[in-house]
C-alpha cells in the first residue's frame, strides 16, 4: 500500500515510507441511525448523517533508504517526525491517499492528525509510530 499525506493544496507532500495491508485500519464510523416508533408502521428506521471516516496505521519510519521503502519517500525519520508535529501544531488538515501497488485509490479524504506517537527508536535509528486520523469537513 502507498500512503501518501500532503498539506495546502499539495504544496507539501509525504509518501509514508513502509505500509502494508495489515499496518492499516480503514474505519468509516458507525451511523447514528435509530429505531422509531410509528402509529401507521410500528418500528421504523430513521437514517442518521454519515459519520467521520478514520484511519489507523501502525508502522515505522526506517533510518536510510532500504530496498523494501516506496521510492518517493523520505530518508531520515526525524523528518516525518518534523512534518506530522509541525502541521498538527499549525492545525492543518491533511489529505490522507491510500493506493494499492496496482496504482488503484482505496481511499481519499481530507482528514486532521488526531494522534501521532513515537513507540520506539531501535538501534539500527527506526523510529516505529502509530497515527491516528479522523476525517475533516470542510464546513462553509
Amino acid at each position: 500500500m502507498k500512503v501518501t499525506i500532503s498539506v495546502d493544496n499539495n504544496k507539501t507532500i509525504y509518501v509514508l515510507p513502509f505500509v502494508t495491508e495489515d499496518m492499516l485500519k480503514i474505519s468509516y464510523g458507525q451511523s447514528p441511525n435509530e429505531n422509531k416508533d410509528s402509529v401507521k408502521y410500528g418500528q421504523i428506521k430513521v437514517m442518521g448523517a454519515e459519520p467521520l471516516a478514520s484511519v489507523s496505521i501502525s508502522s515505522f519510519f526506517p533510518n536510510g533508504r532500504p530496498s523494501y521503502a516506496e521510492a518517493d519517500s523520505k530518508k531520515v525519520p526525524m523528518t516525518y517526525v518534523r512534518f506530522f508535529r509541525d502541521n498538527r501544531k499549525k492545525r492543518k488538515p491533511m489529505r490522507v491517499i491510500i493506493t494499492r501497488k496496482d496504482k488503484k485509490e482505496v481511499f481519499n479524504r481530507l482528514m486532521a492528525c488526531e494522534s501521532f506517537e513515537i513507540t520506539k527508536i531501535d538501534r539500527a535509528g527506526n523510529y516505529y509510530y502509530d497515527l491516528e486520523f479522523e476525517q475533516y469537513r470542510l464546513v462553509k
